[in-house]
């Protein structure tokens, strides 16, 4: 198990890459934006960055409404 920060909270995970992260938590894979160490990362590179200890994340869901 490894440590990584999700919106200011710290995570226990498994080794996975990004994508899987975003699945995991529940969120819709084309309603999300995604910082990783501080640096919004292109959802073409989801897939290829696996998650290493100590990663921090910022994830930011679109919601509808008005």
């Amino acid at each position: 198990m490894m440590k990584i920060r999700i919106n200011g909270e710290t995570k226990a995970i498994e080794q996975m890459n990004v994508a899987e992260l975003v699945k995991k938590l529940g969120y819709s894979y084309d309603k999300v934006a995604l910082e990783y160490n501080m640096v919004v990362l292109p959802k073409n590179l989801w897939t290829e960055t696996a998650i290493k200890d100590g990663d921090i994340f910022e994830i930011v869901s679109f919601v509808g409404g008005g």
